[in-house]
């Protein structure tokens, strides 16, 4: 009984010291998000000012019409 109370305590202090680490992204990986990142709000902004070009082309054809 004693020994297996004392393997049960082992087993918990190894728990604690060695399941216990937060794993910290590295500069890589934080690199990699950021360009991720940028590559996503590029083609948000192309999607906008096309948005935004054709809406002008519109206008201008609408003022000319009439």
């Amino acid at each position: 009984m004693k020994r297996l109370v004392m393997l049960a305590m082992i087993a918990v202090v190894a728990v604690v010291f060695t399941g216990c680490k937060k794993k910290e992204p590295t500069l890589a990986e934080r690199l990699s998000g950021a360009a991720e990142d940028a590559k996503k709000a590029a083609a948000s902004a192309a999607k906008d000012a096309e948005k935004a070009g054709a809406d002008a082309a519109k206008s201008v054809d609408s003022a000319l019409n009439k």
